[in-house]
């Protein structure tokens, strides 16, 4: 389950027939604190140009942000690294889910930058989309979820070869929602349309 609030979360009790004898769970409440994902991952889609006519093509962008680890034994991850962390199979990517198939399809990364916020090292990966908007308003792109697994302590093992290897020796989940952020789509001009326009 992934929450979408700040609270108390009850998780009912769950009843199984065994027999012809019900056997059920406890309930459960958990409590649901502020996300501190952001300080680690973060996902943002805009458009070029940000605003466009209803039909005209848009291209949309999917940035996403992700703080590189760091570990003082072994150093930094490297932008290939901590993609492969990102679950793309877990992850829900809305108009960008056919991007996302053919990147299986070579194995390969998006592409990917180095930028500085405030005084930290992230790497940017974009995914691009093209579409025709067909109303106005806010274009729709779907859900757009990135999960990924991020490490918090590395190890070295040997692998089958005596040769050493690094390992996420801990982790923890991170998920992120991202949405379209200053696109509009606009209507078509009334002025100078001419008298054949339909």
């Amino acid at each position: 389950i992934t929450p979408d609030r700040v609270g108390a979360l009850r998780i009912p009790p769950v009843t199984v027939t065994v027999d012809g004898k019900q056997y059920s769970s406890p309930e459960q409440q958990l409590t649901v604190r502020t996300s501190d994902a952001g300080d680690l991952l973060s996902a943002e889609v805009f458009g070029q140009p940000p605003e466009a006519y209803i039909g005209q093509p848009l291209e949309l962008v999917l940035r996403i942000a992700i703080k590189p680890f760091r570990d003082q034994a072994h150093g930094m991850l490297n932008e290939s690294q901590m993609w492969n962390l990102v679950d793309l199979q877990g992850s829900q990517w809305g108009v960008f889910e056919q991007e996302l198939v053919e990147l299986r399809q070579r194995n390969a990364a998006p592409r990917a930058q180095q930028e500085m916020r405030g005084k930290e090292l992230w790497f940017v990966y974009e995914l691009t989309r093209r579409v025709w908007p067909p109303k106005t308003g806010t274009p729709d792109i779907g859900d757009v979820r990135v999960r990924m697994t991020y490490p918090l302590a590395l190890r070295e093992v040997q692998n089958f070869f005596n040769e050493r290897q690094l390992m996420i020796g801990e982790s923890r989940p991170l998920s992120v929602t991202a949405s379209p952020s200053g696109i509009t789509v606009l209507p078509l001009p009334d002025a100078g349309r001419p008298a054949s326009f339909s």
